[in-house]
């Protein structure tokens, strides 16, 4: 069956997705129906305790009720320093290493310091680029690395990087995403299928095969975990 997987998205509009939460909104009762990430932000790193967002996340992470740590990264556009987003963006990854956690990365101007960091990680999870609008060099160093590239949005835009780019990138490091957008994911798979010169259901079902190898298990078998994790 070719299903459409949003692998990150805050609007919760399909049921296919990973839906992300901030720490902060996350009180323990999580929907069991639902595929969670959950992190530190860097806008976020001023207004909360950290301590405190640590160990939740940590909690969360050992529980099983998170599917992946994210969104977490660097952003030269926040007003936290560099050292200071660093600091908090490995403590995260040491979780999401201890508990072989995929992590969706949000990355701002910052991406040779997150390549740095991903190069001297020996534990290394699988991380996911996500809404990734930049250009073809950075993709490709990133692919190197063995990040995987999420598209969002932007590919609806004529001229866009993403849009330019994406039929550079080979198809086993490809997700799709809606991110805030409104646009639906399956209008963002059919315009990913135009730019890539294929079938729909053909791009459907390799990002399926990603899915299953990145999280370590299929979409259905994750959800289905994830219910019955309490029981029901």
């Amino acid at each position: 069956m070719n299903i459409f997987i949003d692998i990150h998205t805050h609007n919760n509009d399909s049921d296919l997705s990973i839906v992300n939460l901030f720490l902060q909104e996350i009180n323990f009762s999580l929907p069991k129906e639902k595929l969670i990430s959950a992190g530190i932000h860097p806008w976020h790193i001023s207004e909360i305790n950290l301590q405190s967002e640590l160990e939740k996340l940590f909690q969360l992470a050992e529980s099983g009720e998170i599917c992946a740590i994210g969104e977490i990264g660097l952003d030269l556009l926040t007003k936290s320093s560099l050292p200071e987003q660093k600091k908090i963006f490995e403590q995260q990854l040491e979780i999401a290493e201890k508990f072989q956690l995929p992590v969706i990365i949000h990355c701002v101007k910052a991406f040779n310091e997150i390549v740095s960091i991903r190069k001297k990680r020996s534990n290394q999870t699988n991380w996911i680029i996500h809404g990734f609008n930049n250009n073809l060099q950075i993709a490709k160093e990133l692919i190197k690395h063995k990040c995987f590239i999420s598209f969002g949005a932007a590919l609806l835009k004529n001229n866009s990087n993403a849009s330019n780019i994406i039929k550079e990138i080979p198809l086993q490091n490809i997700f799709l995403e809606t991110d805030e957008s409104e646009n639906k994911i399956e209008e963002i798979y059919n315009k990913a299928a135009e730019l890539l010169n294929i079938e729909t259901k053909e791009l459907q079902q390799k990002i399926r095969e990603n899915f299953t190898r990145c999280f370590g298990k299929d979409y259905y078998e994750l959800v289905n975990q994830n219910r019955t994790f309490d029981g029901k």
